[in-house]
């Protein structure tokens, strides 16, 4: 990874609110998403492309709604078996952090959007979207490649 890159990684981590930072460096996410991995008979390798993906959306490096059609590409598995990744994901690891990701994903200028109690789960919202449209591929600042997060298998909290 050349130190450009290296550069931005680490500006747009610096940036992210304590709680997100909290969260990717926890054992606990780690632990959550090897249990996924497990749950859905991932290999190593499946399991390190599934943190990294699941890293670049917490980072806000791939929007939410991009997040199934990158998991199916990394992983090359069928979308019955995403889907279910995706639900258990979104209850393990973004509805902690709902209200946060919200916020980081509201253009500019524009106030979050407060949900009633009663709307889509996001893990549905977020299938809804690669099922409904027309992909196409994002584009981002960072290389995929370049944001390495190896999972720790031993890490406990």
């Amino acid at each position: 990874m050349d130190e450009q890159t290296q550069k931005k990684i680490k500006e747009k981590f610096d940036s992210l609110p304590e709680a997100i930072k909290e969260t990717i460096m926890s054992s606990r996410y780690q632990d959550d998403l090897i249990e996924v991995g497990q749950k859905y008979q991932l290999s190593t390798e499946q399991l390190g492309l599934l943190e990294r993906e699941t890293t670049l959306v917490l980072m806000g490096l791939t929007p939410p709604d991009e997040f199934a059609e990158e998991l199916q590409r990394e992983l090359a598995i069928d979308n019955v078996r995403i889907g279910q990744m995706i639900e258990d994901i979104g209850q393990k690891v973004f509805m902690p952090l709902k209200t946060l990701l919200k916020i980081m994903y509201t253009p500019e200028g524009e106030a979050p959007e407060v949900e009633d109690e009663d709307e889509e789960e996001p893990a549905a919202a977020v299938q809804s979207a690669y099922f409904d449209r027309n992909l196409q591929p994002p584009v981002h600042e960072v290389p995929r490649e370049a944001v390495q997060v190896p999972i720790n298998p031993t890490a406990r909290s």
